[in-house]
């Protein structure tokens, strides 16, 4: 296990500290609680300056009539512009259990939503000088894995 220690510093926000290297996986099962962004993102030192991934299930209203999954990352407190965005990948639904995988491979950061390939974030971070792992929403873990 590497996980080194858990707490939560809001009522829907885990951190845990990491070490990631090549066939390190990230498993999620959660079950939406209400319609919200939910999010998982590695990054480097606690401000977030820094985040070599993040995988955001997007809901931008409480009726959630614009949703969408984007994928990307922020260097120097830039977000980088080549994002994975898609509106069809959001298929999360209230009250329904869902899978989320993130699996780092030579090849970058692969990302999987209920068990469908969603994208491989590649990037000119370094993923072995990410930190920490936050997993945030309103949503009741189930099972989490690294």
């Amino acid at each position: 296990m590497i996980a080194l220690f858990v707490y939560l510093y809001s009522t829907n926000s885990s951190l845990i500290t990491i070490g990631l290297a090549f066939h390190f996986q990230v498993y999620l099962k959660a079950k939406l609680l209400k319609h919200s962004d939910v999010r998982v993102s590695l990054f480097e030192q606690l401000d977030q300056s820094n985040i070599t991934y993040e995988f955001r299930a997007r809901c931008s209203t409480s009726a959630c009539q614009t949703k969408y999954v984007t994928i990307s990352n922020k260097m120097n407190g830039v977000w980088n512009t080549t994002v994975y965005s898609n509106t069809p990948a959001y298929t999360l639904s209230v009250n329904e259990t869902f899978e989320y995988h993130m699996l780092v491979t030579s090849q970058g950061l692969v990302t999987f939503l209920k068990n469908v390939f969603l994208y491989t974030l590649s990037t000119q971070m370094s993923f072995a000088n990410a930190k920490y792992i936050t997993i945030r929403g309103s949503i009741a873990v189930e099972e989490f894995s690294m």
